[in-house]
């Protein structure tokens, strides 16, 4: 499993990813949960910078390689691939993605 918060300082936006892969999954389906422990209680996940602007992102992947060098590479590239196939519900989601509002972000400070 791939966790990691992301602290998006320009937007003062937290987000938590966790992608779940499919060693996790097949685990989960007998029972074992997937845990995200706090650095206070021994664990990696560290609190959100903004906790009044703060989402999650849990996605499912098959490709645990590709997954892995994307998460080293550039945080919006890695999110745009996480959200490919998102969808939304009129009312109850955002009109737009996470990786769409960040790239649109970088865009207008010149990173």
């Amino acid at each position: 499993m791939i966790a990691a918060m992301m602290n998006i300082h320009n937007m003062k936006q937290s987000i938590l990813v966790v992608v779940i892969e499919s060693g996790n999954l097949r685990r989960m389906e007998l029972g074992d949960p997937a845990t995200l422990e706090s650095t206070n209680s021994g664990g990696v996940l560290t609190p959100p910078l903004y906790p009044q602007n703060f989402s999650v992102l849990i996605a499912y992947d098959t490709d645990e390689k590709k997954l892995h060098e994307m998460a080293k590479g550039n945080v919006v590239e890695f999110l745009q691939y996480l959200e490919r196939g998102r969808k939304f519900y009129p009312g109850i989601d955002g009109t737009e993605n996470i990786a769409t509002i960040h790239r649109e972000s970088e865009d207008e400070h010149g990173q």
